[in-house]
């Protein structure tokens, strides 16, 4: 989460919950944006949950290296890499993700492989990074069969 993300959602984090936190989006100015007088990340107000700091913004250019995009379109791929980090940390599958962006953006070929850079190079770095101490299981939904009137 950024700042921003952390100050509308975090009143629906249980405690112990796992916070994942963008912490190349956090400079005090930012902080400051977000309604927050001081950063929480340093003031202590986060221990009641399990607080991971991530390099995300930096993570991403990495994965996103090569692929001809600009600056500002490699930073709008850093969504997908969370998504990939939160995929591995509950144990889900990304293919459907992944076939999910070749559809909404393989006429866009470098947006296209941006984008699933960022989703598989998040989902490694939960695998590889040993920052977590657990990973959960959470299988699909069994769900009632959808019926359309016509």
């Amino acid at each position: 989460m950024n700042p921003a993300a952390l100050k509308v959602n975090l009143r629906d984090l249980e405690p112990g919950g796992v916070l994942v936190v963008n912490e190349d989006a956090s400079p005090s100015r930012t902080w400051g944006k977000a309604g927050y007088e001081v950063n929480p990340l340093e003031d202590g107000s986060l221990t009641r949950f399990q607080l991971y700091r991530v390099p995300i913004d930096k993570l991403n250019a990495e994965a996103c290296e090569g692929t001809g995009l600009t600056g500002r379109a490699t930073s709008r791929c850093k969504n997908f890499y969370a998504l990939g980090l939160v995929y591995w940390l509950f144990g889900r599958d990304m293919e459907t993700t992944l076939r999910w962006i070749e559809q909404k953006f393989g006429a866009k070929g470098s947006v296209a492989d941006a984008n699933a850079r960022a989703l598989k190079a998040g989902y490694y770095f939960g695998e590889t990074a040993e920052i977590f101490p657990v990973r959960f299981t959470v299988p699909p939904a069994k769900l009632p069969r959808a019926v359309i009137a016509k």
